[in-house]
């Protein structure tokens, strides 16, 4: 008789004690039952560790690794090396999943042999996790498929959130294995998606809303602007770099430019809110224009005029921008009365 493959659920928790039963509960309500719960203390400072080890008492699925604090990617990284499972996913310990999702996640992995299976995520603002069973499993057709090329397209659309986080997702292990985590950055996921695309053949995707992420008012992103920031701008040139080595021509000149756009946010946030941080400015003005001077030539034309305004200096990319915008709605105010006008004749 056939046994159903393991998959190892690795959750990080850190001073989660208001939260992390919801979460533990959703997972050990797995309809899929074949799990393996790594749950790894980063050293929390709350009793963590106390709920973490009663729930490991009550299932025997469950193992505790109780650790100093090293961060969210060092813990990732421990979960893989200590994962057992033939199959590996992440659920965050202020969230929670639906009670089908590693059945789903690795029913269409099955069935498409894909490397990776995700699905859609829910933004939920209270933890009311119910063993809710009113989803239906979709039917094959209702799957989208992409191939390693259109997930690297995917990448440089608006809404590429949900490929780029790790949680909503089943990995094959010898797929997420090949993946390590960068310890001591944040953004840990925009340094690591595309070597994970790299190492698969496609990407198996379901529309359901499976993982429910918590908004938290305290989470990281809703913190005031830092230097922690700034490791985005460090992962994003680094992908480039990455489509570079890799001679992925086609992705290089928006690699590029999706790099150097965000160089300019960056630059543009730490002036606002750490404006005494004036080595660290200069650090990224430089940068950009070693940059720009080096690979300018990947750039279309249109793309070249406008970040060699920032290149020369930024406050005429700042004067270009406002400008741009205010022609912009001068154009659409136009277009409005120009409409008002004909309904009236």
């Amino acid at each position: 008789m056939q046994t159903s493959p393991l998959i190892s659920v690795i959750i990080p928790v850190y001073n989660g004690a208001e939260y992390i039963e919801t979460c533990f509960q959703s997972i050990i309500s797995q309809s899929y039952q074949n799990l393996e719960i790594i749950i790894i203390n980063d050293g929390s400072e709350d009793n963590s560790s106390e709920i973490c080890d009663y729930y490991a008492s009550k299932d025997q699925r469950i193992k505790v690794i109780h650790q100093e604090n090293k961060g969210l990617s060092a813990v990732r990284n421990r979960g893989v090396r200590e994962s057992k499972g033939d199959y590996i996913g992440f659920v965050d310990s202020d969230d929670y999943i639906h009670s089908d999702m590693y059945k789903i996640l690795l029913n269409n992995l099955l069935l498409t042999n894909a490397g990776v299976s995700m699905c859609n995520f829910k933004k939920v603002y209270q933890r009311n996790f119910t063993n809710n069973k009113n989803n239906e499993l979709p039917d094959s057709e209702k799957l989208n498929v992409i191939s390693k090329q259109e997930a690297f397209e995917h990448l440089f659309a608006d809404t590429n959130v949900n490929l780029v986080v790790p949680w909503n997702k089943l990995y094959k292990k010898e797929i997420i294995r090949k993946v390590q985590y960068p310890e001591g950055k944040v953004h840990d996921d925009e340094f690591t998606v595309h070597h994970i695309i790299q190492a698969t053949n496609k990407i198996v995707i379901t529309e359901q809303n499976l993982y429910y992420y918590y908004h938290h008012p305290s989470s990281f992103m809703n913190e005031s602007y830092n230097l922690k920031r700034l490791d985005a701008v460090t992962a994003l040139r680094e992908r480039f770099e990455f489509f570079m080595n890799n001679k992925y021509i086609q992705f290089q000149s928006r690699a590029l430019n999706m790099y150097m756009h965000h160089l300019i946010i960056h630059y543009n946030l730490l002036e606002k809110n750490l404006p005494e941080e004036t080595l660290k400015l200069k650090e990224l003005i430089d940068m950009y224009r070693s940059d720009f001077n080096k690979y300018q030539n990947l750039l279309p034309a249109r793309r070249k005029i406008e970040l060699h305004m920032f290149f020369i200096h930024p406050q005429i990319f700042k004067l270009y921008i406002f400008n741009r915008k205010k022609l912009y709605n001068l154009k659409i105010n136009t277009l409005k009365l120009k409409r008002l006008s004909k309904e009236k004749i």
